[in-house]
């Protein structure tokens, strides 16, 4: 019986260790994989400029982190390169917009996710998707992304909200900006122009980090814009739990 006891615990011991011994390979799998995506995320950042090769931050990074309401690499690129820079307030808030459709649902006519936009803001919608691109092959290289040319990263900033964020931002009235894009409701248009609100608040803070006052003061001039009417205006929930 004492026999058999020792066997026992023998045994125990034996699986404890099998087990201690699988534990210690599969850290060792994941930390490899964890340093692999490290070096390659290191890779990316270089190669964009957020990084230098010491692997400090650069101001470019800086603008980067003050963005979370968008695709900070992208938006680093645009404003960098001098997509933003080239548009009116208008304008770059329409820009701006294609960073909150991907979080939209998509409309279902061709037409209204290919609109014909005025040539300033087709230029800038050109040069975003260049910029996606770009990225994408960045991120490719790194094996962080897809190998396709860029297309699927590039599709995810829809322009089908630039012709209603610009009328809205132009001055036009509510009941015309829900006839430029019949197929959104008004709650939709609503909760876009407050999300945006939050994308150009960070906005403004990045151009302020890069040392762009200019294009700070065209992208606070977007946000005072979208500042009226309906959109902005309290809820009646507020107003009834106040009262």
């Amino acid at each position: 019986g004492a026999d058999a006891s020792v066997d026992g615990r023998g045994a125990v011991r034996d699986l404890v260790a099998d087990g201690v011994d699988a534990s210690k390979r599969r850290c060792r799998r994941l930390c490899s994989g964890f340093v692999e995506e490290l070096r390659c995320m290191r890779l990316v950042l270089r190669r964009l400029g957020l990084a230098d090769g010491a692997g400090l931050v650069t101001r470019k990074g800086r603008v980067a982190m003050e963005v979370d309401a968008g695709d900070e690499l992208l938006i680093a690129e645009l404003l960098f390169d001098g997509t933003f820079s080239a548009l009116d307030a208008p304008g770059t808030a329409a820009l701006a917009s294609c960073f909150i459709a991907s979080e939209m649902e998509r409309p279902a006519s061709t037409a209204a996710a290919n609109p014909q936009l005025p040539a300033d803001l087709a230029t800038a919608l050109q040069r975003l998707r260049d910029a996606a691109k770009r990225i994408a092959g960045v991120l490719g290289d790194a094996r962080l992304g897809a190998l396709d040319g860029g297309e699927a990263y590039a599709a995810l900033f829809s322009p089908h909200l630039m012709l209603v964020v610009h009328a809205w931002t132009s001055g036009a009235d509510f009941a015309a900006v829900c006839q430029v894009e019949p197929g959104l409701f008004e709650g939709t248009i609503v909760r876009v122009m407050k999300r945006l609100d939050e994308l150009l608040q960070e906005l403004v803070g990045a151009a302020k980090v890069m040392g762009n006052e200019p294009l700070a003061e065209t992208l606070e001039a977007a946000r005072k814009a979208m500042h009226r009417d309906i959109v902005f205006s309290a809820s009646l929930y507020t107003l009834e739990d106040a009262g």
